[in-house]
């Protein structure tokens, strides 16, 4: 009686077993199309990200040169006015200096020059944009003279 028992208990396991395997079966075979399209899009993400990834390292190696430089050998743009315009048209040069992304600076140089060389600006430009780094014309405003040929106030 005690075989017979066991082999009863051992019986209805086998089917609860064999039941359970059923059902996750068929379980699985219902979420196969939904994990088959996630997959799919997981595997389309990690494609793209690949790509961007490749595109980054291009234009990070294309900037490494630029994080060589010393931004902090920047010549005094007061004295560089000063040496192509003269001293006494100054009227005001303002520099003011930001933090950007990954350490790099933005230099922002702002120039008033009175009664100046209307003349000598493209050399001054040339000789700012020459520079390196190059210091890169964003405005320009001139004033012509009314008064005397040539002349004009300038504003950079």
């Amino acid at each position: 009686m005690n075989k017979q028992r066991i082999s009863n208990v051992l019986g209805i396991f086998a089917g609860i077993v064999f039941i359970t395997g059923t059902v996750l079966s068929l379980s699985s075979m219902m979420r196969y199309p939904t994990v088959k399209r996630q997959l799919a899009k997981n595997i389309a993400a990690s494609q793209r990200l690949d790509t961007l990834q490749q595109q980054f390292a291009k234009l990070n190696s294309q900037t490494a040169p630029l994080d060589k430089l010393s931004y902090s050998n920047l010549p005094d743009p007061e004295k560089l006015v000063r040496s192509i315009f003269g001293a006494e048209i100054t009227d005001q040069v303002k520099q003011e200096i930001t933090s950007g992304a990954n350490g790099y600076v933005i230099n922002n140089i702002d120039i008033s020059l009175k009664n100046a060389d209307l003349e000598k600006i493209p050399a001054f430009i040339r000789t700012m944009e020459s520079m390196r780094p190059p210091i890169r014309l964003t405005s320009c405003t001139i004033t012509a003279s009314t008064t005397t040929k040539a002349k004009g106030d300038i504003t950079l």
